[in-house]
């Protein structure tokens, strides 16, 4: 039987056929875009917000938002979601780890989301769970409206787990039980120039801005204006905040009330806070502070201020409730009513620990306090009673040129960033281009406002008669150019993660800068005359001299490499007590034709370049592994390595020592043509390509 073939049909087949092998263009996924950072997916309706929330394949891409996206239930196409938008199957409290994560970037641009609706249980709010590596930029939530009965809600963002949310902000109500924040509910992160007003009300770890802040964390240029209610560890802007961890620039003024560990500013502190102030009403029954309600052992505040009223019953202080840390100049103002150890500046706590810091005897009602000196509101008012104490205030350069205070007749001093002055970037734009040109150190001084931007030193920069409580910059994303130029005395006197730069992050690089005559003196982890902790980043042709103290993970560059070191080296002092290298006191990284030439002393896993190397981490070589390394065992006065080759010093002066074992030096081609060393035989050991003599 013959069959008919349908000519339609076929060619219809045929059609079908030549649009799979040719390739007709698919249509948009969303409203444009493909994914790529150049040229991100547009979110540009509510349809494509949906999209991607039910999408978790495209949440390693980069997004931006086009258009404001309004969220109201009661318009067609919204409704009330049960859990957040972006992050579908992570509902489990007990198990940070399952789920889908967005680990992207996403870009507000300006815009806003408004009237997002939830009622659910955990990991709630726009983004469920952050993870390594994701970026929310430029982005508003407006009128937020969150109820959840678990963990982790947040109007932005449930969970940050070491990622980058910057110029931000929230408003609205929220509800939680525990880690709960107004903008963030747990951030183990960088959060910065960031905002919120939301009202928030929870149970354990609530804070205006974020509930709780983890380890190795930072906010700064940020605020909360909202109502705070809690039961304990609440804060206007952060209910509880992680040792390691550092809250600079930033303030508060919502009414905050809760039962225990209750504060202006936070609730409970682990952490350091600098350049900071707290101006709600804050009443709590046990442990509670204007500023702060309890400030743990090693914790640090400096240059810091509460004018808030502080109704409590027992414990009460008109900047902290219990203090156990560090406090050095900050001041106190607010009324402070209470029933036991009720203080003007503390309630309870040891006096030794306090410096520099006042509260005034009137306006406070109170006369006493385990901490501080009592000052009139005149003598709290005089430019004099400051300056004698060592304050850095603007104009005058006998106690520093960083300006944090600024004081005018008949006032109390003001924090200068927080006059109504915006800080004023150094010329340039920030970008690869055009960075931002660092010439003195109030330029220094703006870094971490942009720590996401491009920077190029233009000068040498001495920090001479400045006192820094924390890092320089407390966390670090960008690049630094540091030109052939040199920042040198630096001086810090404070806890972890002290260095240049607190915390180097993903990505960021760091190349031709040297840091001379520093002295960075920590009582906690991660301590380096460059960088405390380097979790990513990359160093390069840099170097450091001078003296860093500390107590685990110090290193004469940096404390903790996590990224990359590259022909790079540190001479000078490091003391400390575990894991001290003069290089890197712990190393999970790489480091490459690099050295140290400084005194190391320790008690345990001490090394003249790495104190200690974890599983995974590379030293010249392959994981776990060092090679073609040496060291000087009469100047080290140690025989024994756990790595590397011993020499005497004759043979460290000896070029062939060196290329014998594969080093490329100038004027030879035997181990390749990048000149990396060069020696004076007999007279120095190797250095590397970019350095002079005098060095």
């Amino acid at each position: 039987m013959t069959t008919k073939i349908n000519l339609k049909v076929l060619h219809t087949i045929l059609l079908l056929i030549a649009v799979c092998f040719i390739g007709i263009p698919a249509q948009a996924k969303y409203s444009g875009g493909t994914g790529d950072p150049n040229d991100p997916y547009q979110i540009a309706t509510v349809e494509d917000l949906m999209l991607l929330g039910d999408n978790p394949e495209d949440y390693d891409q980069h997004f931006i938002l086009t258009a404001d996206i309004d969220l109201d239930p009661n318009l067609p196409g919204r409704k009330v979601f049960e859990r957040a938008v972006i992050a579908p199957d992570i509902n489990n409290k007990e198990d940070w780890f399952q789920g889908e994560y967005f680990t992207g970037v996403f870009d507000g641009d300006g815009h806003t989301i408004s009237n997002l609706t939830i009622v659910g249980e955990s990991y709630l709010g726009l983004f469920g769970y952050l993870r390594s590596r994701a970026i929310i930029s430029n982005l508003g939530l407006e009128r937020v409206d969150i109820n959840g009965t678990g963990w982790y809600i947040g109007g932005l963002v449930g969970c940050n787990w070491e990622c980058v949310i910057i110029e931000s902000y929230s408003t609205g109500t929220m509800t939680g039980n525990n880690n709960t924040g107004g903008l963030v509910g747990f951030s183990r992160g960088n959060i910065s120039t960031s905002y919120s007003t939301v009202t928030v009300t929870g149970g354990q770890c609530v804070g205006g801005l974020v509930g709780r802040q983890g380890l190795y964390s930072s906010i700064a240029a940020s605020y909360s204006t909202g109502t705070v209610s809690g039961n304990e560890d609440v804060g206007g802007l952060v209910g509880k905040h992680g040792s390691y961890s550092s809250i600079a620039t930033c303030y508060s003024t919502g009414a905050v009330t809760g039962e225990s560990m209750v504060g202006g500013l936070v609730g409970h502190n682990w952490g350091n806070i600098i350049t900071s102030y707290s101006a709600g009403t804050v009443s709590g029954e046990n442990l509670v502070g204007g500023f702060t309600g309890f400030n743990r052992n090693e914790s640090i505040i400096t240059s810091s201020y509460s004018t808030s009223i502080v109704i409590g019953n027992n414990v009460a202080g008109g900047l902290v409730g219990d203090n156990r840390g560090n406090i050095g100049m900050c001041y106190s103002t607010g009324m402070v009513s209470g029933n036991t150890h009720v203080g003007g500046l503390m309630g309870r706590g040891n006096p030794d620990r306090v410096s520099r810091s006042f509260w005034d005897i009137q306006t406070s009602g109170q006369t006493i306090s385990t901490g501080g000196i009592g000052l009139t509101t005149a003598e709290m008012q005089d430019m004099n009673t400051y300056l004698n104490s060592g304050w850095d205030l603007a104009d005058e350069a006998l106690n520093g040129t960083c300006d944090y205070w600024q004081i005018s007749h008949g006032h109390y001093p003001q924090l200068f960033y927080h006059s109504g002055k915006s800080p004023v970037m150094p010329e340039g734009s920030g970008t690869a281009e055009q960075p931002y040109l660092i010439r003195d150190a109030n330029d220094l001084g703006t870094v971490w406002f942009d720590p996401l931007a491009h920077y190029r030193l233009e000068a040498y920069v001495d920090l001479s008669g400045i006192t820094w409580a924390m890092a320089v910059v407390p966390w670090f994303m960008g690049t630094i150019d540091g030109n052939g130029y040199v920042i040198s005395n630096l001086h810090i006197q404070g806890s972890d993660q002290l260095g240049l730069l607190g915390r180097l992050d993903h990505e960021a690089i760091i190349y031709n800068l040297g840091m001379e005559a520093v002295d960075v003196n920590g009582t906690g982890h991660y301590i380096g005359g460059l960088v405390g902790c380097n979790s990513g980043g990359a160093i390069t042709t840099s170097y450091s001299t001078g003296t860093m103290t500390g107590n685990e993970d110090v290193g004469g560059l940096v404390g903790l490499n996590e990224g990359s070191i590259d022909m790079s080296y540190s001479t000078g002092i490091v003391n400390g007590k575990y894991r001290v290298g003069g290089l890197a006191g712990h190393n999970w990284g790489s480091i490459i034709t690099s050295y140290s030439a400084g005194t190391v002393t320790g008690e345990s896993r001490v090394g003249g370049l790495v104190g200690y190397i974890s599983k995974g981490g590379r030293t010249g070589g392959g994981s776990g592994r060092i090679t073609a390394s040496f060291w000087d065992i009469e100047t080290s006065g140690q025989t024994t390595s756990a790595g590397g080759t011993g020499k005497t010093t004759a043979e460290m002066q000896t070029a062939n020592t060196f290329i014998e074992a594969g080093w490329d030096f100038v004027d030879e081609t035997a181990n390749g043509m990048e000149d990396i060393w060069w020696i004076l035989e007999g007279q120095d050991y190797p250095r590397l390509w970019w350095e002079t003599a005098e060095q």
